[in-house]
């Protein structure tokens, strides 16, 4: 203005906003700013055409997502070297499987805890994304507190994996377990005057980005259930076909039990003898008697972990020459003689499957 004091009026090259007068860094970016007269105000009234470096944010869910993948790749590509090489070498599966356990857990721990607690303060995948991890005050973090957030990350996991789409959603971006060890996840070009100026911004969360984080952390919950759930349900049903062929076995049992009340030994008792009548099931290929032991086998419809398999029922007396039976893999009850001896060699239908009472509990 005319006659009055010439006004001064400051910008930052490097972001373009404007600061007040008698700065010397910019407060959205660190940067030295200039000092330009009112003449000039037209010229530099704007930011520079070219184009500047993303500002300091908290990484988001997505960019930490694209990092883990990447991590991952180059972790199991490490771990399945050696392991092949060892495979190749005729080492032992079960070695294999222990080397490759070990590895996961040491291996893994190494490559996050020292690569975090680095100079780059990022893993590789991390720093392709351009993100890295510092403390709350924007500070690299030591070797102990990367071992910290590393295992941290079981609570995350824990949660369904909520603890890690809690990224998407908290004030800082942090997932449950930046929250436990104390750190942050923000893109590569912040300094720590970013983060305790609290310049650093949240990248934007579109509605559909959160309904899909949503939809992801619903999805290890519907794995966790259906990984229970089916194979219960597939243990029910073997159960099931077991316990039929155990049912139709019964009128074979009524047969050896009249043969030897009428003075047959055990070892004279048989199918072709008797002439009983088929017993037909879906999931029974055949019931058949020798030397008095009866001998049920599933085929047919029954399901594959118990098609080819057998049960047997074996005969024993007392004293008094009452019938007790042993079945499958239960032991011969005391005072009883059995018809064969070692009887539970030939039973082959897996314990899991058998009633209790014909499990050697």
């Amino acid at each position: 203005m005319p006659g009055g004091r010439r006004e001064s009026w400051m910008f930052c090259a490097k972001c373009g906003i404007s600061v007040l007068e008698g700065s010397r860094v910019c407060v959205n970016c660190g940067n030295p700013v200039a000092t330009v007269g009112s003449a000039a105000a037209a010229v530099v009234s704007a930011p520079p055409a070219t184009a500047t470096p993303e500002p300091p944010l908290y990484a988001g869910f997505w960019r930490r997502v694209a990092a883990s993948a990447i991590d991952t790749l180059v972790l199991v590509g490490a771990m399945l070297v050696p392991v092949i090489a060892l495979s190749l070498a005729g080492v032992a599966e079960k070695t294999v499987e222990l080397v490759y356990m070990g590895m996961s857990w040491v291996g893994g721990w190494l490559y996050y805890a020292l690569q975090h607690s680095s100079s780059q303060q990022a893993t590789l995948g991390k720093r392709a994304i351009g993100i890295k991890v510092t403390d709350l005050r924007g500070e690299r973090i030591g070797f102990g507190r990367a071992t910290g957030r590393y295992f941290a990350t079981i609570l995350s996991s824990l949660t369904l994996l909520v603890g890690f789409v809690m990224a998407g959603f908290t004030r800082q971006r942090q997932a449950l377990h930046d929250m436990v060890a104390g750190t942050l996840v923000v893109s590569r070009n912040t300094r720590p005057a970013d983060v305790a100026t609290g310049a650093l911004r949240p990248p934007q969360v579109s509605g559909g980005v959160i309904a899909i984080a949503t939809l992801a952390s619903l999805v290890p919950a519907i794995g966790i259930i259906a990984a229970i759930s089916i194979p219960a349900y597939q243990d029910y049903m073997i159960r099931a076909q077991v316990a039929k062929g155990l049912s139709l076995a019964a009128t074979y049992q009524a047969a050896v039990e009249n043969a030897y009340a009428a003075g047959q030994p055990f070892e004279e008792v048989q199918s072709d003898a008797l002439q009983l009548p088929n017993m037909y099931s879906p999931y029974v290929s055949s019931i058949s008697i020798t030397d008095g032991v009866i001998v049920v086998e599933y085929g047919g419809d029954a399901h594959e972990r118990l098609s080819g398999t057998q049960l047997l029922l074996v005969p024993g007396s007392t004293a008094t020459r009452k019938v007790v039976w042993t079945c499958g893999l239960a032991p011969v009850p005391d005072g009883v003689t059995p018809a064969i001896r070692g009887h539970e060699q030939y039973t082959n239908v897996e314990p899991k499957y058998l009633p209790s009472d014909c499990r050697w509990d």
